[in-house]
């Protein structure tokens, strides 16, 4: 069988990302901000002995435990077990958690720790055989008020994007996906690839 195509450089599958999460909560309140730094807008309130999950880098080896992804000005990625939204909070407000809850937003990804209760790997993903969708190409600005940027098509975020950004398109997902590269943005970094729901784009 003929090796499959790759997509665009930084257009990741499901198998290539493998996101864990390490348990932590909040030890004073605070805010989830949609960037990370004290000027961007507000997300979510954060209370005292609220759970979040740090997120870690990406995991293409799909091994148990992947270090934290880094910090950003200070600022850490989360998610929220209790209404699962993500976003950036202050470092200095969180600390570590016992565990057996953080399998991340949607449940379908995995703690890093020990904590009965809970899975500890990631789920197996296969390496698609095809490449799914086409080729696009052309600068948009996003009409949506936000939007996440995930790892792949239907997958973890990592970043936001806001109304206004621009982005150049790369690929195109059958579900709806589209693959980008950020030009300009308020939040997410210059230059930074993902993908984001095609309907951002259509306001």
């Amino acid at each position: 069988m003929a090796r499959m195509k790759p997509y665009p450089k930084g257009c990741r599958t499901q198998n290539e990302v493998n996101i864990g999460y390490h348990p932590r909560r909040i030890t004073r309140d605070a805010n989830l901000r949609f960037g990370p730094g004290p000027g961007f807008p507000l997300r979510q309130r954060l209370l005292t002995g609220q759970r979040i999950g740090r997120q870690s880098a990406p995991n293409p080896g799909a091994g148990s435990k992947p270090a934290a992804r880094p910090s950003r000005n200070g600022f850490v990625w989360v998610y929220v077990l209790k209404g699962g939204r993500s976003g950036w909070v202050d470092a200095d407000v969180v600390a570590a958690d016992p565990g057996g809850w953080a399998d991340g937003p949607a449940n379908v990804d995995f703690e890093i720790g020990g904590a009965p209760g809970v899975r500890h790997a990631p789920i197996p993903k296969r390496k698609p055989r095809v490449r799914l969708g086409w080729r696009t190409s052309g600068r948009r600005a996003i009409e949506s008020d936000q939007v996440y940027l995930r790892y792949a098509a239907h997958s973890t975020p990592f970043e936001y994007l806001m109304k206004g950004d621009v982005v150049e398109r790369r690929w195109r997902h059958p579900r709806g996906y589209v693959c980008v590269r950020v030009i300009s943005s308020r939040t997410a970094p210059e230059g930074a690839v993902g993908w984001v729901v095609g309907s951002a784009f259509k306001g």
